[in-house]
């Protein structure tokens, strides 16, 4: 029976490394290295935090609604996590010390309440918009409802790290307005099915958030404020967009605020980017979006998700996830599932340029496609058809009934991004829109660069719950960190993904999602194997033996081949001299697995590992095949992880061994034998 017990193990053993090694077909989805940490609130009696996920659902009848963040997270100057989170009275201030262990906690009472508003809107009414840490001071927007235009309606208040307040600047209604001409654009509900985003240049505090406006229609104001002085800059530039769904804002190296945000009215039926300071705007119309599911309106639905905008050396990348085709047809559920798509926009003269001109990336032309139904209704159509967006690549392709949403971006190191999403199984519901089950939310992340090429491929993050909505997600030293809340337990949950895998090489001929990209990345990482130059790994070329020796030198002691085509004559010395090569002739000729086997287990043997324990091989069709003098060899390179067998079950002793082949191997000996 025990006998037994150890084939069966073994058998399974044997067939994770058929699985694992040299076959794509047999993919696992990646999982990420993500782990959670619960925060517990001690809150003051009949408090409760305020949620931090979508108020009204992101896709509950394919209606895109924003609300402010609950929370916000930075890293402080002596480079500690500080989490900032509000309840409808009160606004906490965490720290923690190098042990991620919360040292200590501030409050401060909450400057509005929600004594004057309607019953029926304190739901969808926020009175804490946004929040920014900058040069040891904290800075929070606050908004109320108002019914008179005279009455102070926002207020940004300067706290010192103490949460002790510094200064306060508060404004009228009447003076946050998105057109001077027209009193009535001014504000009457904040962050009304929308958000609020701010950015610090300089000594300039931008304030951009959406609002119902008094007249009943809703739109975008921006902000300017001096925090020297704490003051208003009374001329800052008006700005508006109509019906905007949420509100992106980051301060650029130019001196100069860019935003990005939603509209979906005739005028701005897509993703707004703007270019802003105090004195100037310019707006352009970068990806648009279809036509609703009202006949009357055409706007009730906009199948979208918003993300973010990011500057990087060359240009800005805005990231977001839509529908691939932009249909000219309107109808009560969508067309398709949504996809993450990315474009660059050059940053050089933005103002003159047309979105053709300022787009950066090689992807194809996004047009209107199909036919338009005849119009029912005295409502307005809002596409005419000739829409056209450029350099929009997808970087997902989800052609089942799923979704992106969700989609969060943050940036990294070297020009480095990360994207953060959700997918959802999605269901028609009553004919208009649809619905999603929250349990189905499944998380994934991956990272590109500067020109949206994939660097790490998408990866599972698990156990993830429902992602933030509108938080500004932030990295240090290696990892992304975001914050859910739970209404029922006051807790708060710190995500923290560790994405220090993502690839460092620069070689063009490796795809993100082939089975041997990650080993390739370790191998190059580690300094065990190298290109034949920058930009070329040649996964598929054949090793020989030469460059197998150096390869192992170089594992063992650094090497002065800078690339893998030549090989080392100390390489061979040393291999020679320590047994782990017979003699050198032959030493160009290509590599048979074999024969790799053989020299491995030699070099292990050098190592101080045993190879006399290995398994059987028999259960490979072709193990017979395998010369007498490294039988032994491959049996040990088989139990080891070393090598595998095809879908065939075939272990092909006498085929030349490749590049990707070998690095899948150089890593597998390291995790499981070497630094086991």
């Amino acid at each position: 029976m025990k006998q037994l017990k150890k084939i069966v193990i073994m058998l399974i053993f044997s067939f994770t490394l058929f699985l694992t090694f040299n076959n794509s077909s047999y993919a696992v989805e990646v999982k990420a290295n993500y782990k959670e940490k619960v925060i517990n609130t001690n809150l003051g009696e009949n408090e409760s935090i305020v949620s931090n996920t979508n108020e009204l659902g992101i896709v509950k009848n394919a209606v895109v609604y924003s609300k402010p963040s609950s929370v916000y997270e930075f890293f402080d100057e002596d480079d500690r996590y500080n989490l900032i989170y509000a309840t409808e009275q009160n606004i906490y201030w965490s720290k923690f010390n190098v042990d991620m262990e919360v040292s200590e906690t501030l409050s401060t009472p909450i400057i509005y309440d929600k004594s004057n508003i309607a019953e029926q809107l304190k739901q969808v009414t926020y009175t804490v918009g946004a929040y920014a840490y900058h040069n040891r001071s904290l800075y929070v927007v606050y908004a109320r409802a108002t019914e008179d235009v005279n009455d102070n309606a926002l207020a940004v208040v300067k706290y010192n790290k103490n949460l002790k307040e510094l200064a306060k600047e508060e404004v009228k209604s009447k003076y946050i307005i998105s057109d001077v001409n027209n009193k009535d654009s001014a504000m009457k509900l904040p962050f009304y099915g929308s958000n609020c985003s701010v950015a610090i240049n300089g000594d300039i505090l931008l304030v951009f958030l959406g609002k119902g406006r008094v007249d009943g229609n809703e739109d975008s104001s921006t902000l300017f404020f001096n925090i020297n002085t704490m003051s208003l800059i009374k001329n800052a530039t008006n700005h508006g967009i109509t019906h905007s769904l949420g509100q992106r804002a980051i301060a650029t190296s130019n001196g100069n605020f860019l935003l990005a945000e939603t509209g979906d009215t005739a005028e701005n039926r897509g993703l707004n980017i703007t270019q802003i300071n105090k004195n100037s705007k310019n707006t352009k119309i970068m990806f648009h979006y279809g036509e609703g599911m009202d006949n009357n309106l055409g706007h009730n639905s906009t199948y979208h998700a918003l993300g973010n905008i990011i500057e990087v050396s060359d240009g800005y990348l805005y990231i977001g996830g839509a529908e691939p085709t932009l249909h000219k047809s309107y109808g009560n559920v969508m067309n398709e599932s949504w996809n993450i798509f990315v474009q660059k926009y050059d940053k050089i003269h933005f103002e003159n340029k047309t979105t053709e001109e300022l787009q950066m990336l090689e992807a194809s032309v996004r047009q209107t496609t199909g036919e338009r139904p005849a119009k029912e209704g005295k409502g307005k159509l809002f596409l005419e058809g000739s829409e056209t967006d450029y350099g929009v690549k997808w970087l997902i392709d989800l052609q089942s009934q799923s979704s992106a949403v969700h989609v969060r971006a943050v940036k990294l190191e070297d020009d480095q991004v990360a994207i953060i999403w959700q997918e959802t199984k999605i269901e028609p519901h009553n004919d208009k829109g649809y619905t999603y089950d929250e349990k189905s939310l499944t998380a994934y992340y991956m990272v590109i660069d500067k020109d949206a090429n994939i660097i790490t491929q998408k990866t599972l993050i698990p156990y993830a719950g429902t992602l933030s909505v509108e938080e500004n997600y932030i990295y240090n030293d290696g990892k992304v960190y975001w914050v859910t809340t739970s209404e029922n337990t006051n807790a708060l949950k710190i995500h923290i993904l560790n994405i220090r895998n993502q690839f460092t090489h620069a070689f063009q001929d490796i795809k993100p999602k082939e089975w041997y990209a990650e080993a390739i990345q370790y191998v190059y990482k580690n300094n065990i194997m190298k290109g034949y130059d920058e930009k070329t790994f040649a996964p598929n070329d054949t090793i020989t033996r030469g460059n197998m020796i150096t390869i192992l030198y170089r594992l063992e002691n650094e090497s002065s081949i800078q690339n893998d085509k030549e090989y080392d004559e100390k390489a061979l010395y040393w291999a020679s001299k320590n047994g782990i090569i017979s003699n050198t002739y032959g030493i160009d000729t290509p590599l048979t697995r074999e024969d790799f086997a053989v020299i491995f287990s030699n070099y292990a043997n050098y190592q101080g590992f045993d190879t006399s324990k290995a398994r059987r091989i028999d259960d490979f069709v072709d193990c017979w095949d395998t010369s007498s003098y490294a039988y032994g060899a491959m049996r040990w390179a088989v139990t080891a992880g070393l090598i595998s067998g095809n879908q065939d079950k075939k272990l092909l002793p006498k085929q030349n061994i490749t590049r990707a082949e070998f690095a899948c191997a150089i890593k597998n000996y390291c995790d499981r034998v070497k630094n086991k």
